[in-house]
């Protein structure tokens, strides 16, 4: 091994690097001390990273000190340095950007001193400038001298808007001619659907009649405030062919800024951001179409009616007849396409529609295929090969995995396909999940149970859906009203402790029931004489709702004798657990009674648990939205991706008789 070694020859050089040694060993001395103390420490730290121009909500950084100095300092102060600098996928915040004050409403000095252990909040509000911005950044840097400080420096970042979906913004191009490709008959349809914080996007692109063979695609930041003039640098490559939903991480490029982009997609710099579809024969571009932001509209206008279906036979008739049976099955084997399109010809005199309603019928007579009752019978014999007894806390090996193989099982062999290929698209709706949750991930029976209850209200009401799956001690567990409380006040200040838990009340209207904005019956957005959108409710009715789920708990423990302790929450055990297949029930003690004011209906005071939410789905129901709402998410599962005005409007009439499922 060798060794590397330096002789300074001047004094001066020696003294320094002595000094620097002693200061080197001083520090190390001090880090060692307040190691050895074992709590003192500071961290910079970012509850909230992302301040929302768009409700005022703040971003926040804390500084904060925990455990006593080891040379017992009671107070430390530290510098604030605030800087900014774009990067790829941000903007700099500027001082016009925001305003930094502390939880008193002070301004932030560049210099604060706090006692020892302490916090300091720092709050970034945002200011709304009422323009379309990228994310902005400002970071924080603190100078404690010789102390270390963990997290140090920190950012946070600016946004419009948050990031749900009624803040996604849809941007339409219609792609006509290049200047330069007049002869061509090509066109096509584009859209940017933009998110909330505006760090991204899905892109769509469908087109049609190209001269030659593509050659590329792009979108392209626009030199020119003339949607079909000036050519521009390509800001993001596309695929060849059509596609859907194409993300679109926004990035710096080109020269241009992420602000620069956003700035010419909303058209606020006079500019645009447009796409070009690119051939053999005109290479600089065939098509094109420049951006601009979707619209509703204040008075809904019918769509025309659908040109009456025409007879089909021979192979033709055949297609459709698959088309149908893969939007109603799991998939169809060559079998039952033969034997359904035989009975059209044979007992329907060709009428494909009245076969299709037969079938239909058919379908919902069978016996119902139950995943609990299989899962079961699956975890039975794999006790049984594992020389287990069922029950006890024995697992055997890949316990976890076999309420997957049910769910196989039933896509492949069930014979009410209609039934479950239903509750699968039901799933998708009233979506509970295994990630993130014990419970549901655990308890063998547990989601099983929620899908056969779905599967069970296949050819029922969805009015019937919405009050077993809100009573469904999954769903409790999942959107958690499961134990939720009515409001408790001090009784000596009157001050909250706490508040009913909103989240089901605000998930059952937004994703469940009526959306985020209001609807014309075909699903078109309902605008107001200013040309805004609608919103279905507010918080107020969020806060309203969630008093309404107070007081749900589970009615059985795990053994499926009686519950009576309101605050048992607990998954229990893996198998034959009956305490998550079995609905909530009411505690009185625990339910809010007082009078409640939902979407615009008053529910009177004094109600049980049950009254009150039965009265509010009564509410829910009656809403005009809920119809075209839930017809786009049923027509996305069984029909298109795309629902046309004319299928919605057409189920939202279906939906008005009660039945969930006729639209197929």
């Amino acid at each position: 091994m060798r060794t590397l070694s330096f002789r300074f020859r001047d004094r001066t050089t020696r003294s320094l690097i002595h000094l620097l040694c002693f200061l080197s060993t001083l520090i190390y001395a001090v880090n060692a001390s307040v190691a050895a103390s074992g709590g003192f420490g500071i961290e910079l730290l970012s509850p909230n990273n992302a301040a929302i121009e768009a409700s005022g909500l703040p971003a926040r950084w804390v500084i904060r000190i925990t455990g006593n100095h080891p040379r017992k300092i009671t107070e430390l102060t530290f510098k604030l340095a605030f800087s900014a600098q774009a990067g790829e996928l941000f903007d700099a915040a500027s001082p016009a950007d925001y305003v930094l004050r502390d939880k008193h409403g002070t301004i932030v000095p560049v210099e604060v001193t706090l006692p020892i252990p302490g916090d300091y909040e720092i709050f970034l509000h945002p200011i709304d400038d009422g323009r379309h911005e990228a994310r902005e950044d400002l970071t924080l840097t603190l100078d404690a001298g010789v102390h270390k400080i963990v997290g140090n420096p920190l950012s946070v970042s600016i946004f419009d808007q948050t990031n749900y979906a009624v803040d996604k913004t849809l941007f339409i191009a219609t792609l006509v001619p290049e200047r330069s490709a007049r002869t061509t008959t090509a066109s096509g349809l584009a859209t940017i659907v933009l998110n909330g914080n505006h760090t991204a996007a899905k892109v769509t692109c469908h087109f049609n009649g190209l001269t030659s063979v593509q050659s590329a695609a792009h979108l392209h930041y626009a030199s020119s405030s003339n949607p079909q003039q000036g050519q521009g640098p390509p800001i993001f490559s596309l695929p060849l062919g059509e596609f859907d939903d194409l993300e679109w991480e926004i990035r710096a490029t080109q020269g241009y800024s992420v602000g620069d982009i956003i700035d010419a997609l909303y058209q606020q710099n006079g500019l645009n951001i447009y796409l070009n579809v690119h051939t053999a024969r005109h290479a600089s571009g065939e098509i094109r179409g420049a951006f601009v932001a979707g619209q509703g509209s204040t008075s809904f206008e019918p769509p025309a009616d659908p040109p009456p279906l025409e007879p089909l036979t021979g192979d033709e008739l055949r297609r459709d007849v698959a088309r149908f049976l893969i939007q109603a099955t799991f998939g169809p084997d060559r079998e039952t396409i033969d034997h359904l399109t035989d009975q059209i010809v044979n007992e329907h005199g060709g009428d494909r529609i009245a076969g299709f309603n037969a079938w239909i019928d058919e379908q919902l007579r069978l016996d119902q295929t139950s995943l609990d009752t299989l899962l079961y019978y699956l975890d039975e014999s794999m006790f049984f090969k594992a020389g287990l007894p069922r029950g006890g806390e024995d697992e055997f090996s890949g316990a976890g995995q076999t309420p997957h193989w049910v769910h196989w099982d039933v896509a492949l062999h069930a014979h009410d396909q209609l039934r479950q290929r239903v509750a699968f698209a039901l799933s998708e709706i009233v979506v509970i999940s295994k990630v993130g949750n014990n419970t549901i991930d655990y308890v063998h029976g547990a989601a099983e149970t929620y899908w056969d209850m779905l599967a069970d209200h296949a050819d029922g009401t969805y009015y019937d859906v919405l009050y077993d799956v809100s009573k469904s001690p999954v769903m409790g567990s999942y959107l958690s009203h499961l134990a939720n409380q009515k409001e408790k006040r001090d009784p000596v200040t009157d001050e909250v402790l706490f508040s009913p838990d909103e989240n089901y009340a605000r998930e059952i209207m937004q994703l469940f029931s009526i959306g985020l904005l209001e609807l014309h019956p075909d699903g078109s957005l309902r605008l107001d004489d200013e040309g805004n959108v609608l919103e279905t409710y507010s918080n107020d009715d969020i806060t309203e709702l969630a008093r309404i789920f107070t007081g749900w708990g589970l009615s059985k423990n795990q053994g499926g004798g009686e519950n009576n302790n309101f605050f048992r929450t607990g998954r229990g055990r893996r198998f034959d657990n009956q305490r998550w297949i079995h609905p909530m029930k009411s505690f009185a003690a625990y339910h809010d009674t007082g009078s409640k004011r939902l979407l615009g209906h008053t529910i009177a005071g004094g109600l049980d648990g049950e009254g009150d939410f039965r009265a509010a789905l009564a509410i829910l129901y009656q809403h005009p939205n809920i119809g075209p709402f839930i017809a786009q998410r049923l027509i996305q599962r069984f029909r298109h991706n795309e629902p046309t005005l004319v299928a919605q409007r057409d189920f939202d009439d279906i939906f008005a008789r009660q039945n969930i499922f006729l639209f197929l």
